[in-house]
């Protein structure tokens, strides 16, 4: 691998990592790969993450939509979201230990809200927070290993994620699909998930704009509340809102970004495009875990 830095994290923290098919411990071989005790090898990649993928997986989320998501979080389209999420941290962990605290960010795309999140903390508290960020999709992978390499970054999949057990004092899980019972295997016994849920009003300006005024209100996240309680004691709930107006550039990049663009037409796509700016809605709920 070519990054120095990238190489002194994976070689410093390899106890964090299980083999995700026999869950025995790894090492690090020639520089180039992680090897169980049984023989099964995941590459480093020359850009500085790990591939513990055995598998091509479909996908529709891919490099144009991750760099978008990536001007928009430099715009501060999240930025009241990262603050949230590390006011929680503050009041729900115990940074006077010490230790390390071990972060995942599970289904973390390009690393946009995991790098907001330890250059903040480090900005406001002076602490710093060992990141581990994972995502299916190698295009979102390999733009945040290119883009820091202040971070662990794992191509995997969640549902077999390639750590030891109770490695993590967080687990975040912002506007992503989740694996409950990896998590709770995940977590450190005092650890907590953080997971970010939209609310009724996110991005409701251009719902409506897209698929029309019922659709912009017909958003509930009720059923994704009540399993996030059947899993985990829910000890903290904070709504994040926000409202920031975009230009017809920063307009392109959310349309890029966001799945509500697939299901519309590309004549409702055009109309939005054609505006010079619009208003837009940030509207999360923040929801903490804690084991049972």
């Amino acid at each position: 691998m070519s990054n120095d830095k990238e190489y002194r994290l994976l070689t410093e923290h390899v106890k964090l990592f299980a083999c995700p098919l026999c869950a025995t411990p790894l090492q690090i071989v020639n520089h180039t790969s992680l090897v169980c005790a049984k023989g099964h090898c995941y590459d480093i990649a020359r850009q500085g993450y790990v591939n513990w993928l055995s598998y091509a997986p479909k996908t529709k989320y891919d490099q144009p939509l991750f760099e978008s998501r990536r001007v928009l979080h430099q715009y501060g389209l999240f930025a009241s979201l990262t603050e949230a999420v590390r006011e929680a941290m503050i009041r729900h962990l115990d940074f006077t230990t010490g230790k390390l605290i071990q972060v995942m960010d599970a289904g973390c795309g390009e690393g946009s809200h995991l790098l907001d999140l330890q250059r903040s903390m480090k900005e406001g508290t002076g602490d710093d927070l060992l990141g581990v960020g994972v995502d299916i999709s190698k295009e979102g992978i390999r733009l945040a290993a290119k883009a820091a390499d202040t971070a662990i970054w794992c191509a995997a999949d969640l549902t077999r994620a390639p750590f030891a057990d109770g490695q993590f004092h967080c687990i975040l899980n912002i506007l992503s699909p989740s694996s409950y019972a990896e998590f709770k295997r995940l977590l450190t016994d005092e650890g907590m998930v953080i997971k970010v849920v939209p609310e009724s009003g996110y991005l409701q300006e251009l719902r409506e704009a897209l698929h029309g005024a019922p659709e912009a209100h017909s958003y509930s996240n009720h059923a994704t509340l009540e399993l996030f309680q059947s899993h985990f004691k829910l000890i903290d709930r904070q709504r994040v809102q926000d409202r920031l107006s975009l230009d017809r550039y920063l307009l392109e990049h959310l349309l890029q970004m966001t799945p509500l663009a697939w299901r519309a037409s590309a004549e409702d796509v055009q109309r939005v495009l054609q505006q010079e700016q619009m208003d837009i809605t940030v509207d999360l709920s923040v929801l903490i875990g804690k084991l049972k």
